[in-house]
């Protein structure tokens, strides 16, 4: 389960302009743990602005990316609110 809802969110994160994946995508290579950053936010920003804008928690990763953690309790509707605060996001900053 964790590893389909990664998945998932790491497979939108590819899609979405302005966005880009730190994680490995491969999923034999993964954890619950997805990486990804913003173009013109930096780590620490994004995870701020995830936070702040979206009430989505997670932790900067460097100084250009953030880390988010998927367990085995995250649903469906969490991955997609995460997707969508990431587009919105990138949108904004381009």
């Amino acid at each position: 389960r964790v590893r389909d809802l990664a998945s998932r969110l790491k497979t939108a994160i590819v899609e979405v302009p302005g966005a880009a994946l730190v994680s490995p995508e491969a999923p034999e290579l993964s954890t619950g743990i997805v990486a990804f950053s913003v173009e013109g936010l930096t780590g620490s920003g994004l995870n701020q602005r995830m936070w702040e804008d979206f009430n989505i928690l997670g932790r900067p990763a460097s100084n250009e990316s953030m880390r988010l953690s998927i367990a085995f309790f995250t649903t469906e509707d969490e991955i997609e609110a995460v997707i969508s605060a990431i587009a919105t996001l990138a949108h904004q900053s381009r």
